[in-house]
Formats: structure tokens, C-alpha cells, sequence
């Protein structure tokens, strides 16, 4: 288990506000309105009816999730004119601390800030990675636990292009 997946759930046993269960398969999941980087603010599912997202959740001292930024970097740009859209949301860190991070990296698409893990808690996160990959209604089609690879994200979202 890695330190940022004991954060989490630590965060979740000890927080007022318990994580739920997490959004069911063939569920719409719940409206959060996060910013980005630039204060840009993103209503996730609303603002995206007519593509298909990937959220996914990360933080800066997860290995995996970074791994799993430049995968998602990869298909993003393979897919983007199909209506794909990609999201990291950072779970918990404060802003500067994710500007910062990302200044390393080269990412290209959106990356968000939950800094009250509000979000977080909503989708029901336990352990990051986490990543939800919705059809074009807006409906939850796969929840993928842990590292993605871009294998899996082609078989995943297939039937979703």
C-alpha cells in the first residue's frame, strides 16, 4: 500500500463526512464543480454531455497516478476529435503544491483541484489511482481501481467511441 492510497483511507475513517460506497455502475454520478489550475471551474457531469470522460483521481506522492497521467496524456490526444475528454483531479493538496508538480510534467489536458476532497468523498474514492470513465449520457461505465494501461483503456472505452 502506498502512502498516498494510507492518506486517503485514513482520510475516510477519520473525516465528518464518511466516503460513501462510490457511484454505482449505470449511475450518473454526482454534479461536483471543481476548478482548474487557472480557476477555471469545470461542473462534472453537466458542462461534458456529448463526450466521453475520464476522471481520474492522483496525488503528487503516488507513483502509479503519475504513470497513469501520461497514459491518459496519450489516449487524450489519440482521441480528443472522437469527444474525449480526461480529467486529473487532485485529491487534498492545496494548489500550489499541484501547480508545481505539474510544472514537470507536460499534460494537455485539464488537471483539477479538490483540495477539501469534497469530490473525493462524493465518487466515493478509497485509494488513488481511481479512475471513472463515463459514456457520452454522462452514466458511469467503468470504475477502474488502481494503475490503467493503455491497453485497458482501449478495451474499456471501445464500445464508448
Amino acid at each position: 500500500m502506498t502512502a498516498a492510497t494510507l492518506a486517503v483511507i485514513i482520510f475516510a475513517v477519520f473525516s465528518k463526512e464518511r466516503v460513501t460506497a462510490g457511484v454505482p455502475i449505470g449511475e450518473t454520478p454526482p454534479n461536483v464543480v471543481l476548478n482548474d489550475l487557472t480557476g477555471k471551474s469545470v461542473d462534472i457531469p453537466t458542462d461534458l454531455k456529448g463526450k466521453v470522460v475520464f476522471i481520474h483521481f492522483w496525488l503528487s506522492s503516488c507513483s502509479y497516478c503519475i504513470k497513469e497521467m501520461f497514459t491518459l496524456e496519450s489516449f487524450y490526444r489519440k482521441h480528443h476529435s472522437e469527444g474525449v475528454i480526461a480529467f486529473s483531479i487532485n485529491a487534498g493538496e492545496d494548489k500550489q503544491s499541484a501547480v508545481r508538480y505539474m510544472a514537470k510534467l507536460k499534460i494537455s489536458y485539464p488537471i483539477l483541484l479538490d483540495p477539501d476532497l469534497s469530490a473525493t468523498r462524493r465518487y466515493g474514492v478509497s485509494g488513488v489511482p481511481t479512475t471513472y470513465i463515463l459514456d457520452r449520457n454522462g452514466v458511469l461505465r467503468f470504475k477502474i481501481l488502481g494503475e490503467i494501461t493503455a491497453d485497458k483503456l482501449d478495451k474499456a472505452t471501445k464500445a464508448l467511441l
